[in-house]
């Protein structure tokens, strides 16, 4: 191959390599996390929010598990690296919303990522417990996908690969290597009762906090059993929590839309889209409501589904 041959198709590569990155740059919008915990009840673990959010690539294992075992939040200590086994579950493996630079959704991955909106930063490698060979540890690839995330995603990639998604995302790591650090620790019966009661989509401060949502799950439980009107009362008692006021909009003019009260059902529905104009489920309600309040007066049926709070 000649220089000039040779130069062309570097510089070609390198071109690639750039507009590839550019591709999978658009990622999961960053967000602040609050400085709490967040308890899943399916595993009955609860995680650290704030110690990953601060800490990317930044840590040697030793230094990750000292940081770990020395944490205190909201008066909870015992935090530890997370195990594989820890995070090698369905509870993490989920659809996430990859955005395009409008801010408009473009796609969703299948990709290791953390529920409880724990992963707000980049791309995050975090360590975990487990040993590897050479003296290495085991660490988990979080955040937006890489190649490995693409990978993984069965719709794209499964034929090609027959391996289980959470394999691509497993790399070692020298413990001089520096990376983040997410702690985990067991949920105590009684909270994890209350973890139970609240299925909170989020960190949250304190137990109190976690409390608060109380209510909102309890409405999401009635409309599911098509107990519109407790689901109403139980979404009302959410409102006077101060809890994820959006959410609470949607249920309050979802629950009055199926109790046929299409006034108030817009006007709730628009109050949730103008504390989140991207909320796509208020949209997508909003124009239920709508095209239901026309069609009321006639008797006519609508095309649009009524609404599913899963």
């Amino acid at each position: 191959m000649s220089l000039r041959k040779f130069a062309s198709s570097a510089a070609g590569l390198v071109l690639f390599l750039t507009l590839f990155s550019a591709v999978i740059s658009v990622a999961q919008k960053p967000s602040d996390l609050p400085a709490g915990w967040w308890p899943d009840p399916s595993t009955g673990l609860m995680w650290a929010a704030a110690a990953g959010n601060g800490h990317a690539n930044t840590m040697t294992w030793d230094e990750s598990v000292s940081y770990c075992s020395a944490l205190q939040l909201d008066g909870y200590s015992g935090w530890r690296l997370p195990k594989v086994a820890d995070i090698a579950t369905a509870t993490y493996l989920y659809p996430v919303p990859i955005y395009d630079k409008a801010g408009n959704v473009e796609k969703t991955y299948d990709y290791l990522a953390f529920k409880g909106q724990l992963t707000a930063t980049a791309d995050m490698r975090i360590w975990t417990a487990n040993a590897a060979e050479n003296g290495e540890y085991t660490t988990i690839f979080v955040g937006r996908p890489d190649v490995f995330g693409m990978m993984a995603h069965p719709k794209e990639w499964g034929s090609l690969f027959q391996m289980n998604a959470l394999k691509w995302h497993l790399r070692s790591a020298k413990p001089s290597d520096r990376n983040g650090a997410v702690c985990v620790r067991p949920i105590e019966p009684d909270l994890l009762a209350i973890a139970k009661a609240a299925q909170v989509p989020h960190p949250v401060a304190d137990q109190q906090a976690l409390r608060n949502y109380i209510p909102l799950n309890k409405a999401r439980l009635a409309y599911q059993a098509g107990n519109y009107q407790e689901c109403l009362t139980q979404a009302q008692l959410a409102r006077a929590q101060h809890v994820d006021p959006a959410t609470v909009d949607w249920a309050i003019g979802i629950a009055y839309g199926q109790l046929g009260d299409w006034d108030q059902a817009i006007s709730n529905l628009e109050a949730a889209l103008k504390i989140n104009k991207q909320y796509q489920d208020a949209g997508d309600a909003l124009g239920w409501a709508k095209a239901s309040q026309k069609a009321a007066p006639k008797g006519k049926p609508v095309k649009q589904q009524p609404p599913e709070w899963k």
